[in-house]
């Protein structure tokens, strides 16, 4: 039996990276200006931000410094993460509203999120509903970013069948005038 796997390869360009550097106290009193110097490591420029928040409360929810680096280098997910937010909207006593909210291409499951809060009475309050996110059968085909003319491709094509009943799948590919089968 032959086996056989499938991995990336990356290739880091060390010009897409920041280094930045922060110089201040080690120890910092209370009620006391501090003064907190942020560079680069090798001088060049950026824009940043700067943030000081209680250790304590990072720790609760296991904060870490954001990466930006790391998120804009990432891999592509196969289907974009679903987040939908509208809002806010203003409910009178004793009614109800529908929202029409288009679902993008995703297979997975969604939480449905309600925090309120009615200021007058100063109540607040929340909902959610999980739901999966799934159509009986579904195609998802990606192809490469750039193509040139005259260039042969392959084009990976994954069915998702989300049901047991589906046991054989037809495909066909349509051609047009850019691109030919």
């Amino acid at each position: 039996i032959r086996m056989y796997g499938v991995t990336g390869i990356t290739v880091e360009n060390p010009e897409t990276k920041l280094e930045p550097k922060i110089s201040m106290p080690n120890v910092l009193a209370p009620e006391e200006t501090v003064s907190i110097k942020v560079s680069e490591t090798s001088g060049k420029a950026m824009t940043y931000s700067l943030a000081i928040v209680d250790e304590g409360l990072l720790d609760l929810t296991r904060f870490k410094t954001p990466n930006p680096w790391s998120i804009m280098y990432q891999k592509e997910a196969r289907f974009k993460p679903v987040v939908i937010y509208e809002g806010p909207f203003a409910l009178d006593e004793n009614s109800s509203k529908t929202h029409k909210v288009k679902i993008p291409k995703y297979i997975g499951s969604v939480r449905t999120m309600v925090v309120a809060h009615n200021p007058e009475m100063e109540a607040y309050g929340k909902a959610d509903k999980a739901t999966p996110v799934r159509k009986p059968l579904m195609v998802l085909a990606s192809m490469a970013r750039k193509v040139v003319p005259g260039e042969k491709v392959r084009i990976p094509v994954t069915v998702f069948a989300m049901e047991k009943k589906m046991k054989t799948v037809k495909l066909s590919l349509k051609s047009n005038e850019v691109f030919k089968v």
